[in-house]
């Protein structure tokens, strides 16, 4: 029989290699999931719109700041970056970016509830968020509230059908995968006008009739803000001549019915801010941080607010009662700033930098994460096919055969000890679980604190064990890369009786050493990586590829 060349063999196994890496490349790219992202029917941002807009919104426990600016992608869209933080701690950390502008922030429960420009809105929580239902006959939605008990109210303008008087006592989640009750029987005639809703199991409901189009109200509307105060909805209604009427919305009598508390003139925009003991409205003003006027059961004198020094009246803010406070956001010279207030607006202490909450998208970390998997698989592959490509004595035959010039002496000598005690897997794996203990004790500390936490303070406990977390894997590599560099061997290798060497069979130098532990704790991280010693070869893991060592059995 005629053997192929070995010219030929080499050839043929690196375009198969070739092959390999391509399809390992496009299915690492394919399997990395899409950012956490929402994307909505964006609306292009009109030419006058700020460069930079600010919301904040707040309840007892819970405090959010959403950023509006220009879209990297669109000049002519804008996104929306979210933060949050708890009353608990002063660390914030990103909640997500939205593909859309929001223009209200709102809470129901412990998730944040967004209303975009397109009249859309949406849940957010921690990881994740969803779109929520529209209101019925294609209402447009002007402003939303919520409370802690996770009720939703909103006002829409539209087709208003007949107003519900009574609602079930169960509330369910306002997402589109709810079930809508449609009723059996022909729609009930609608009034074209402005209404409160409210979620009740199924669907939005409408409680109460604001205005009808043809009300010198609902024809003169030009701003609506909603906020829930307790469990009652309050409603501001701006109109063209600068002010204001405040309506409540009241469940004592058989009948619910809006509650008129009054007009107030303003000098620009008006907005609610609720919290659970009483309502405020916040007046904008030409100069400085403006004013607010405390609601309870009537309206109450307005309060100014005295502007920080570093505050200019043309800059991005916004005002929001969260965590027991009043605190002003401003933008300063691109830095976030937040001046607190107590209820009678007394500023407290000097502006504190808000600290950008701002993290690399799910995208981009799972393409860096299928980048790495991408290397360590080429290792993994082209590893282990160089050695079988080496020309060897055998060959050496056939090569003389072919080219009588070519002499024993020109090929590698044989290896100085050949390898014939490679390291069983299993006790291979016991030693590597032995090193890294460190590494799996640190791991189910967090685990267990994790889910003792509340899921809004999982960001703050993970962000705390940080410290914990980084020290458990420096002490995992640099007990093995000592212990490997001065005795060929770590903690766990020397209770399993086993030892590094060269593919060759013999003592590793130290470069070998560096190169096989500095990939380790990417590895373990990793996870999947670390059972590659039970399917390749040699029994190598992919630190043993790249510095070409095996582990063996100890003399």
């Amino acid at each position: 029989m005629i053997l192929p060349r070995t010219g030929k063999i080499a050839r043929d196994v690196r375009r198969v290699h070739h092959i390999l890496g391509v399809t390992i490349a496009l299915l690492s790219l394919a399997a990395a999931p899409a950012a956490t992202t929402v994307t909505t029917n964006r609306a292009t941002a009109p030419a006058s719109a700020s460069p930079v807009e600010l919301l904040a919104h707040g309840t007892d426990e819970l405090y959010w700041i959403a950023r509006v600016e220009q879209s990297e992608a669109d000049p002519n869209a804008r996104r929306t970056l979210v933060q949050m933080r708890s009353n608990a701690t002063q660390h914030w950390h990103a909640l997500g970016r939205i593909d859309g502008r929001a223009v209200q922030l709102a809470s129901r429960g412990s998730d944040l509830a967004v209303l975009l420009d397109n009249g859309q809105w949406m849940l957010m929580w921690p990881g994740g968020g969803t779109l929520g239902a529209p209101l019925p006959n294609g209402a447009r939605m002007l402003a939303l509230a919520g409370d802690s008990s996770g009720t939703l109210w909103a006002v829409g303008r539209g087709d208003i059908a007949p107003i519900v008087d009574k609602l079930p006592a169960a509330t369910k989640p306002a997402t589109r995968g709810s079930t809508r009750g449609t009723p059996a029987f022909a729609p009930p005639k609608t009034v074209s006008g402005i209404a409160l809703f409210q979620w009740d199991s199924h669907a939005w409901q409408p409680r109460a009739m604001i205005a009808r189009s043809d009300d010198a109200i609902g024809s003169a509307t030009r701003a609506i803000s909603l906020a829930v105060v307790g469990s009652q909805p309050v409603i501001a209604i701006g109109n063209a001549e600068s002010r204001v009427r405040l309506l409540r919305f009241s469940e004592e009598t058989s009948r619910p019915e809006l509650e008129q508390l009054g007009d107030i003139g303003i000098a620009q925009k008006a907005e609610l801010l609720g919290s659970s003991q009483r309502a405020f409205l916040w007046m904008r003003a030409t100069s400085g941080a403006g004013s607010i006027v405390p609601i309870d059961q009537s309206i109450q004198p307005a309060i100014a607010l005295a502007a920080p020094a570093e505050y200019r009246a043309d800059e991005p803010a916004a005002l929001a009662s969260a965590t027991g406070q009043l605190r002003f956001i401003f933008l300063h010279d691109g830095k976030l700033f937040e001046q607190s207030y107590a209820s009678n607006g007394q500023a407290n202490g000097t502006p504190a930098i808000i600290a950008n909450a701002a993290a690399p998208t799910l995208d981009a970390m799972m393409q860096w994460i299928a980048v790495a998997v991408l290397l360590m698989l080429s290792f993994f592959i082209f590893g282990p096919a160089r050695r079988r490509t080496e020309p060897t004595r055998k060959d050496a035959k056939h090569s003389r055969e072919d080219d009588p010039e070519i002499s024993i002496g020109d090929l590698p000598p044989p290896p100085a000890r050949p390898i014939k005690h490679l390291a069983p897997r299993l006790p291979r794996m016991q030693a590597a679980m032995l090193d890294a203990l460190p590494v799996i004790v640190a791991v189910f500390i967090t685990a267990s604190r994790l889910m003792d936490a509340q899921l809004e303070e999982r960001a703050d406990v993970l962000h705390g064990l940080r410290l914990m977390l980084a020290s458990a894997y420096a002490v995992y590599f640099l007990h093995t890369l000592i212990g490997e560099l001065f005795t060929g061997r770590s903690i766990g290798k020397w209770l399993f009786g086993l030892r590094v060497a060269t593919a060759e069979g013999l003592e590793p130098g130290a470069l070998a050493i560096i190169l096989r532990n500095i990939v380790r704790p990417f590895e373990l991280a990793l996870f999947f990586p670390i059972f590659i010693p039970l399917f390749s070869p040699q029994h190598q893991r992919i630190g043993d590829m790249v510095a070409n060592t095996v582990v063996v059995l100890a003399d």
